[in-house]
């Protein structure tokens, strides 16, 4: 024997569909499952849910028409096509490369003498490491146990 069958407000689901109701909350508020919703309530849900687009949609035109600025610029880009003028300029010639600081000077670009400003490879104390990290690399890795190669 069967399970009874629920009854089901096919209105309240439309309604609550109006709001874009999630399926869960639809389901919680009719008292069945979600899946019971999906298998024999989502053609009253898709009904329901353009409904709420469909309502909504006629508020947003009451406001623009009612003086809303905001809206009526949305709505004319959004139905319109309408856009924001953006100005763009072509300038199709390189910026020139200026570089000041104190240090060697080395090349000649665009007319303009580089300078180079000398860097210290050293730790965050100041004191230039002994070896390079290639070396300390090579070095590790010939050590096969530990106290090898001290």
């Amino acid at each position: 024997m069967a399970r009874p069958l629920k009854k089901v407000d096919p209105q309240a689901i439309i309604k609550l569909a109006q709001l874009h109701c999630t399926f869960e909350e639809i389901a919680e508020f009719s008292e069945v499952s979600t899946k019971t919703l999906q298998r024999n309530y989502v053609h009253l849900i898709k009904k329901g849910r353009q409904m709420g687009k469909i309502s909504l949609r006629r508020a947003q035109f009451e406001k623009a028409l009612n003086g809303n600025v905001v809206m009526q610029i949305w709505l004319g880009k959004q139905h319109l096509d309408q856009k924001e003028k953006i100005e763009t300029t072509n300038f199709n010639e390189p910026l020139p490369l200026i570089i000041e600081a104190d240090g060697k000077k080395k090349g000649n670009i665009y007319g303009q003498a580089v300078v180079y400003e000398k860097t210290f490879k050293g730790t965050s104390i100041g004191r230039r490491p002994s070896t390079s990290t290639m070396n300390k690399n090579k070095r590790a890795s010939w050590k096969k146990y530990r106290g090898q190669g001290r």
